[in-house]
């Protein structure tokens, strides 16, 4: 994961995982040369909790010599549904920034082989397929690395109590309205009475899955280049012949249709039901036909081939948001818009963005993106690039013309369902709120991909 003389920026929370990478990091480091860098995320979640929690992680780089890094979520940026997801895009933005200020190829994070374990049986029971089962990556390709990744949870624990270093738990990693706590606290250990080291099973079984997808994704690659090339290209691509397409090894057919709809803008929650659909029509006898994928996706096929796209989108054209009110985007997915008074209870919808109605002036409007737009993210303090909001959410080249965008005036205000803005931004004398929704499949999301961990 590492080399001699590597520029490593380590996060740092303050729990046992977290604490006992950094104190080995610094110990292997001495004879490495290793230039490590602590960064801490403070998401102004847990009042006076938090602010213990940054006491200690700063205290002990200071001690070690450490250069310390730490950036403060104003109160509220995360409020709503879906603070987990936004947390841990916050986290892993902001340890991207810090390692481009100081020159790091690597950021390590403390994830355990009980994360691993628990990531395994989160993406199972969303009926994740193999790749989803592969778990957590020990090495990403974005310089994400993961040293601990084959250390139990509590050997971490344990040789904290030796070095004599502190660390802090997060009261909120027993919250049981989390999922994850849930399978931590509750099915693990359930399953560990039942069948001894099963968790050690569990992070084993992610190997083994991750070994035998790296091999059948590169024999897929291979088998459906000529797809991939067009898709990278913007193109509507043509296949092979479909009788020899559907002679391919269901394993590697299956991962061909799974590149080429994830690369045409499918939303990963969706591309493994959409693959089960086109295997539906590929068997003997097949004929030519097509089915709609959704959000204006289609796939259709002939004697000559696959062909996957969708209707162009048109660029540009403003429609009018209600206040409150709904507007449908003609793909499924519709935009509401609901006032609220400063006591009501926020809807239960995940993804949504919290205003102030009475700062932002002017009528809502939703359009799709232009040249050149940019916009004042919530919590960065400065204006950015759409197009960097939208490589930073992971959003498809092919996808980001679909992100709704709502302006209040000329300023950009929300990129649905990934980023608000600072505009509008509430505050403690907010009188009327704002909570807007875009209800349907968010552009890019990978649940299939992510680490699912808060």
């Amino acid at each position: 994961m590492l080399a001699q003389g590597d520029r490593v920026v380590v996060a740092v929370s303050g729990g046992p995982d977290s604490m006992a990478l950094l104190h080995v990091l610094l110990i292997l480091g001495r004879e490495e040369r290793w230039q490590l860098h602590a960064a801490h995320l403070h998401h102004a979640l847990r009042g006076a909790d938090a602010d213990k929690d940054l006491a200690l992680v700063e205290a002990y780089a200071k001690q070690a010599g450490v250069p310390f890094h730490v950036e403060r979520l104003a109160p509220g940026d995360l409020e709503g549904p879906g603070v987990e997801a936004r947390a841990r895009e916050r986290r892993y933005a902001f340890l991207r920034r810090v390692a481009a200020e100081a020159g790091a190829a690597r950021i390590a994070t403390g994830h355990t082989l009980d994360d691993q374990a628990e990531t395994v049986i989160l993406r199972l029971l969303r009926g994740s397929g193999p790749r989803g089962l592969a778990g957590i990556l020990p090495r990403r390709r974005d310089g994400v690395i993961r040293p601990l990744i084959l250390a139990r949870r509590q050997e971490a624990v344990a040789y904290l109590e030796r070095a004599g270093v502190a660390s802090r738990e997060d009261a909120t990693n027993r919250d049981p309205r989390f999922l994850r706590n849930r399978v931590r606290h509750e099915l693990l250990p359930l399953l560990e009475a039942l069948a001894p080291r099963s968790t050690e099973h569990l992070a084993r079984l992610a190997d083994r899955l991750r070994a035998d997808e790296t091999y059948l994704s590169g024999e897929a690659r291979l088998a459906g280049k000529p797809w991939l090339d067009a898709v990278a290209a913007g193109a509507d691509p043509d296949g092979p012949d479909l009788a020899a397409f559907a002679k391919l090894p269901e394993a590697i057919r299956t991962r061909v249709l799974l590149s080429l709809l994830a690369g045409a803008g499918l939303g990963a929650e969706r591309v493994s039901e959409a693959v089960a659909r086109v295997e539906d029509h590929l068997g003997p006898g097949s004929t030519p036909g097509g089915i709609d994928l959704g959000g204006g996706l289609r796939l259709a096929w002939d004697h000559s081939g696959l062909r996957v796209g969708r209707p162009d989108v048109p660029r540009g054209r403003d429609r009018l948001l209600p206040a409150p009110g709904v507007l449908s985007l003609g793909d499924g997915r519709i935009l509401e818009a609901t006032v609220l008074e400063a006591d009501a209870p926020l809807p239960d919808a995940a993804g949504g963005a919290l205003f102030d109605l009475d700062t932002l002036g002017g009528p809502l409007r939703v359009r799709s993106r232009r040249p050149g737009d940019r916009m004042r993210p919530r919590g960065f303090g400065h204006w950015r690039k759409l197009k960097d909001v939208l490589i930073d959410a992971d959003v498809p080249r092919a996808e980001r013309d679909r992100v709704p965008i709502v302006v209040a005036g000329d300023e950009i205000i929300w990129v649905a369902g990934l980023r608000a803005s600072e505009r509008g931004k509430p505050t403690g004398a907010t009188r009327r709120r704002l909570f807007l929704t875009l209800r349907g499949p968010l552009p890019g999301s990978d649940a299939a991909t992510s680490d699912g961990n808060p």
